[in-house]
């Protein structure tokens, strides 16, 4: 890990720890603290985006059921290296998904604020996602760090996007990787995870028990050991979108996760798991 590794993990940690105390601290007259919930609960999704929904967590679950299935019967896995158009059809995929659910939800007269598609706080949106943001990286960074000092994690990067940014760091594949992992991962998986996943359960379970299910659910597609890593950010967006009830502001917490993973990897040839 090189310096400038240290110096900006050191940083993050530090901002990690006072949004954390930030959190835990009086409060004054701010009973909500520092998310107040917007809604009291999701609308009912209609049937037919719930099938939908479930269809694109199939989709996402595919590959790690897969290996899990090959590892109960001890079939031998073929690893195939990514290359630059499995990254476009990734971001292809993404996009299409987002627009996808997005035209059904919108065809099915939802109350789209209600679930978390509302436009009207961009900047409490945005300071909601910086210190959601913070809250998760801190803890990200302690799994990693303990994850790594017993063997279950190496410093070579476990995220396909990044083994193939080690491979070759040309602009293009930046771009590509970058356009997908900041922006369109962020889009489709919020949007399945904590918008239809999450909202479908937070109706048929206790608010916490949605979100810890909702969060094993992401962690697992991102497939072991980089769920480990996953796991604070997971709780911690499953939190927000319970709390502020805004698509916008998990998008933008999980994009800067992303970004930064990519800054680091910038640095050097290893940093955390992105989530994408």
């Amino acid at each position: 890990m090189t310096p400038l590794q240290l110096v900006l993990i050191f940083g993050l940690c530090v901002s990690s720890f006072g949004a954390w105390t930030r959190l835990f601290s009086p409060r004054g007259e701010d009973p909500e603290g520092l998310f107040p919930r917007v809604f009291t609960a999701p609308p009912p999704l209609p049937r037919s985006v719930v099938g939908l929904a479930l269809i694109s967590l199939g989709l996402f679950l595919l590959g790690p059921l897969q290996e899990l299935v090959q590892a109960i019967l001890d079939l031998p896995v073929q690893e195939g290296e990514l290359t630059l158009r499995g990254v476009q059809t990734a971001c292809a995929f993404d996009l299409l998904l987002t627009a996808a659910l997005g035209a059904a939800l919108v065809g099915s007269r939802a109350d789209l604020r209600a679930c978390g598609l509302r436009w009207d706080e961009p900047a409490r949106d945005a300071s909601d996602a910086v210190l959601g943001f913070r809250l998760a990286i801190g803890p990200v960074f302690v799994v990693l760090f303990l994850s790594a000092g017993i063997g279950l994690r190496t410093e070579e990067p476990e995220h396909e996007f990044l083994r193939l940014l080690t491979v070759d760091r040309s602009l293009v594949n930046w771009l590509w990787i970058s356009a997908t992992a900041v922006i369109a991962a962020p889009l489709a998986e919020e949007l399945v995870f904590r918008v239809l996943v999450q909202g479908w359960l937070e109706n048929k379970l206790p608010p916490l028990a949605a979100i810890g299910c909702s969060s094993v659910l992401f962690c697992t597609v991102h497939r072991f050991p980089d769920s480990l890593g996953l796991v604070p950010l997971a709780l911690v967006l499953g939190w927000v979108q319970f709390r502020r009830r805004s698509y916008i502001a998990v998008v933008l917490i999980h994009a800067l996760f992303n970004a930064v993973n990519l800054l680091l990897t910038a640095l050097d040839n290893a940093g955390p798991p992105p989530s994408s």
